[in-house]
């Protein structure tokens, strides 16, 4: 599974035994997308790398790779292989890709 986020960054789920969401779909914040196979889940982040480009031609691999930060239990973190951690969603996380009616809309529906 292929998911693109808003700031033209993608990250491939790999070894999924179910997927929750269909191509097209958006994609909140904290929405679970999946579950794991049973050896696990491999993750890679990547964007389109205009440096690898020459004029209108890709100079080889056109992607580069980064490691994101997450939101766990024990703050936000760059995680590390053959590491488990607890993930952390708040209403901060959850409301940062958000409109300022939207999150309205999201606070109101809590209460």
């Amino acid at each position: 599974m292929l998911i693109c986020h808003a700031d033209y960054t993608f990250a491939a789920y790999l070894a999924m035994n179910e997927n929750f969401v269909s191509p097209g779909e958006e994609v909140r914040t904290g929405q679970p997308v999946g579950i794991a196979g049973p050896t696990g889940v491999s993750i890679s982040f990547f964007f389109l790398d205009k440096n690898k480009f020459s004029g209108l031609e890709a100079a080889g691999y056109v992607y580069s790779h980064f490691t994101p930060v997450f939101r766990t239990a024990e703050g936000d973190v760059k995680p590390v292989e053959r590491k488990m951690y607890n993930a952390l969603v708040d209403d901060e996380l959850i409301m940062l890709d958000m409109s300022k009616r939207e999150q309205k809309k999201y606070l109101k529906s809590k209460k």
